[in-house]
């Protein structure tokens, strides 16, 4: 783990590389276009088909919008088989019949998400949840039952997801369980069978249920406290006797332990003390466990198959970054992977398994090529009440030692940053800025008493962690203290609103992307399909029937008249998540003291600005702004770009 000793030399000797050969100004910097950062990739998420012989990919089409492709693999048959003209299509898998795709979609960000299918040989497309204000997600699909998935729709009860299995040649839908309306995952067995469930209880606690048979009653396999929120049901073995999954069970960190259904005995399989397991490979077709991997500073993997062992070692020689294994075909001959690192755009590449040979597939983002990007650094420091806290840095490749800073505020809050290409970052860094990006305590993946120390903290503890790291970046010469700016989406948005309010003099100016500025009303709006997570959000935030008064203290609106800086809102009209009020109200409350707020509103977004054309108008908008503010460099603004300010 890295200490704040180490990072100041880690960062004296980035400053000093900088500047050892002929020193770089920032104007020697092209800027790079916010459409070259900001648009559609020109390819992502490549999957190779179950029987190997074809590939999938999402590219824009004429209109720009990202759409599934396919071709046979060593020909060159591209050919577009959706044409969605709105948001673009994000999510998809092949069928295991080879001649069908599935994919979700919402209307405008909404988030009531349906599944479709469409024929790679017509076009054919049908949507097979066709149910108004209803949320499909994917439960299970299974190589051993390739006609059918499980999914879960929340159609009966807008609160609760029931188990269905959906026949995905007639689209005949057949409930497997109903949810009593505290059930926050299903998971099937290979045969299709219901036979685990975590259930949320209503002293904030959670439990693991198991069918130890087919026809048999729920029973408990084992209880978890409120902290142990990330539990996560993964697979069943090819026999159906362990169940797999990711859990806090008497440990800080995320495990990844073995269940066995017939005696409810729990062994585990493997735990890292300081970071949660992120992610676990099974085979393709054994369904065997392959190796797990988790973030620290960086990516680390642990492998428990040898054969495979071999391969990751192959392919972390020959390609660099954080790897993802995206897809493989069922015989396991062919791989596609992802790499990702700070200064480079994702990129994809084919291992062929039995040639041992890796071949460049897709760039994400071609045009970015040619520009210089910055490089990243994890940093971390003791907060004042002690904690440590971990983030990371990006400075601008120059020379310079000092620099107007953005504070960037992840979401979540329960997310995490990471080191990784994140262009919202490489296209501050370009424009003049050092950037700070904080796991505030809340954070995900440094165990769940790192999540716990956030317990009714939003607007407190949580916010001295991101003012405690613009101190650390004033003492070790990164920021320049007279500007610092204060930017994030969601919860960053609401650490953006708390930060000019609660604290005024601290920055210099903020941008929040759908933040919440009232903890109430925020509270009060939650979908009704987030209900079983409810107790969390009392204990955790607060409790809107008890503690109306304290969430108001932690609101920004309630500290409006406080602000004395320059504010930029943006804010989805069909966010279902943080809603228009949340914005609208905040804006009120502004223009009635007379204060400066520039208010932009995308009616069809939601919690993400998904069509370029208003993401791109945002990203104008908020460069233009902060160049005001920062004296940062600014992209002129082209017709495409121009956005109007919304006056409620």
């Amino acid at each position: 783990m890295l200490g704040s000793g180490f990072v100041s030399k880690l960062l004296s000797v980035s400053l000093l590389l900088m500047g050892s050969s002929k020193r770089v100004d920032i104007k020697d910097i092209p800027l790079i276009p916010r459409k070259t950062i900001f648009d559609n990739p020109n390819y992502a998420s490549p999957k190779v088909s179950p029987d190997g012989t074809k590939l999938a990919y999402l590219a824009p089409n004429e209109q720009g919008s990202l759409n599934i492709w396919v071709k046979t693999i060593g020909k060159k048959d591209d050919k577009i088989v959706t044409n969605d003209l709105s948001q673009g299509i994000k999510k998809y898998l092949w069928q295991y019949d080879n001649q069908h795709i599935l994919f979700l979609k919402d209307k405008d960000g909404d988030q009531n998400f349906h599944l479709f299918q469409v024929n790679i040989q017509n076009n054919r497309t049908r949507d097979l949840t066709p149910y108004e204000s209803t949320k499909t997600k994917i439960i299970k699909y299974f190589q051993s039952n390739p006609d059918s998935i499980v999914i879960a729709l929340n159609k009966r009860n807008k609160a609760a997801h029931d188990a269905y299995k959906l026949d995905l040649k007639d689209g005949d839908l057949q409930l497997l369980e109903e949810n009593p309306g505290n059930i926050i995952q299903f998971l099937p067995d290979n045969n299709l069978n219901i036979r685990a469930a975590i259930q949320a209880n209503m002293d904030g606690s959670y439990n693991i249920l198991g069918k130890y048979k087919k026809d048999s009653n729920w029973a408990p396999i084992f209880s978890n406290t409120l902290e142990d929120q990330y539990d996560r049901l993964l697979s069943f073995s090819d026999d159906n006797n362990d169940l797999f999954m990711l859990s806090t069970y008497e440990s800080d960190t995320l495990q990844l332990i073995k269940i066995n259904m017939e005696t409810g005995s729990k062994s585990i399989i493997y735990e890292n003390p300081q970071f949660d397991i992120k992610e676990v490979i099974f085979h393709p077709k054994k369904n065997t466990i392959e190796g797990v991997n988790y973030l620290g500073e960086y990516q680390e993997w642990k492998t428990f198959d040898d054969d495979f062992s071999k391969d990751l070692f192959f392919i972390r020689n020959n390609i660099k970054g954080n790897l993802s294994i995206v897809s493989r075909s069922l015989k396991n001959d062919i791989w596609i992977i992802s790499a990702n690192s700070d200064d480079k755009a994702e990129e994809y590449y084919v291992y062929e398994r039995p040639l041992k040979k890796v071949t460049h597939l897709y760039d994400s983002n071609k045009s970015l090529k040619k520009y210089k990007l910055a490089k990243t650094w994890p940093f971390s420091f003791k907060a004042r009440d002690g904690m440590t806290i971990h983030g990371y840095y990006t400075l601008p490749p120059v020379s310079k030692k000092k620099f107007p800073t953005i504070l960037y505020v992840h979401g979540g809050p329960w997310l995490r940053d990471k080191w990784e290409y994140t262009p919202e970052v490489q296209w501050l860094a370009n424009r003049g800025y050092a950037v700070i990006q904080v796991n505030y305590r809340g954070s995900a993946g440094y165990g769940k008493s790192y999540i716990s120390a956030s317990k009714k903290e939003w607007g407190n503890k949580m916010h001295f962690d991101l003012l405690d790291a613009k101190k650390w970046a004033i003492s070790q010469g990164i920021a320049d203290p007279k500007k610092v700016a204060i930017m994030g989406r969601s919860f960053g948005g609401y650490a953006t609103l708390v930060g000019l309010s609660f604290t005024p003099e601290e920055f210099c100016c903020g941008v929040s992307y759908v933040g919440p500025s009232n903890l109430v009303t925020l509270l009060n709006s939650i979908p009704p399909y987030l209900k079983p997570r409810i107790e969390f959000s009392k204990r955790f935030i607060g409790d809107v029937q008890t503690e109306k008064e304290f969430l108001k203290q932690r609101s920004p609106i309630s500290k409006v008249g406080q602000i004395n800086k320059p504010l930029l809102i943006a804010q989805g009209g069909n966010d279902p998540i943080v809603v228009r009020s949340e914005s609208d109200q905040m804006v009120s409350a502004m223009r009635d003291h007379d204060l400066e707020v520039k208010y932009l509103l995308f009616p069809d977004e939601g919690h993400s600005f998904l069509k370029i054309k208003n993401r791109l108008k945002c990203y104008a908008a908020t460069e233009e702004f902060l160049a005001k503010y920062l004296d940062g460099r600014m992209d002129p603004v082209t017709s495409d770009e121009e956005w109007d300010e919304f006056i409620n």
